[in-house]
């Protein structure tokens, strides 16, 4: 999440208007040498097809058979799995497959959750996933599509009218700032001030009485 070179840092509204390339699947395809998915290999992997009389247990059964039947000597079961999953899966389970989003495009803040505590994970699934090849534009442009109304207007403040102004070095030090200032937040009440405040569930029989 860094300048590329000597090359100025756009903003996002700048980088919004260029094209862009297609955002990735949720698999992340791993690297590997010399491997190649044969028409040959694909044709035994079992189908599915998403079908109310289908049984999801037998056919991750059968593709864990195939997958491992199949495997090179310089290439991992997983990255074998990952690859053939996608031609594995047809019709209704090919288009959920499809719709699915990447787990860090579609990062959403919980309603109650902190924005110290969003930014920690979002910087938690950058870190599980170094090979994501999702560009530093894209990823705060999702992670601030992703914040509630109320961090949306904080941040919105907090630049000046809009983040989309913004490179995403400057977006990722105001994030950083922001979130930090959370963390001493003296109460939850404090943070989400539509919170009820003062008001406790009582379930002495007797108070109730």
């Amino acid at each position: 999440m860094s300048k590329n070179g000597d090359e100025a840092e756009k903003t996002l509204c700048e980088w919004a208007t260029q094209e862009v390339t297609q955002a990735p699947l949720c698999i992340t395809f791993p690297e590997a040498q010399n491997f190649e998915l044969k028409s040959g290999l694909i044709h035994l992997l079992p189908p599915f097809r998403g079908l109310e009389n289908e049984d999801p247990h037998k056919f991750l059964k059968e593709f864990h058979v195939v997958c491992s039947g199949m495997k090179p000597h310089t290439v991992t079961e997983v990255q074998i799995k990952l690859t053939a999953f996608a031609f594995s899966v047809q019709d209704a389970a090919k288009e959920w497959l499809y719709d699915l989003p990447s787990e860090i495009l579609g990062i959403k803040q919980g309603k109650k959750e902190a924005l110290h505590t969003y930014w920690e994970r979002f910087k938690k699934l950058l870190a599980w996933c170094p090979q994501h090849g999702i560009s530093d534009y894209q990823l705060y442009q999702c992670f601030c599509e992703g914040l509630i109304p109320m961090e949306r207007q904080l941040i919105n403040a907090s630049s000046g009218g809009s983040p989309s102004d913004m490179t995403p070095t400057e977006i990722s030090a105001l994030i950083e700032k922001l979130a930090n200032e959370s963390k001493h937040s003296a109460t939850e009440e404090e943070w989400y001030p539509d919170h009820p405040r003062g008001v406790k569930e009582i379930s002495n029989a007797h108070l109730e009485s």
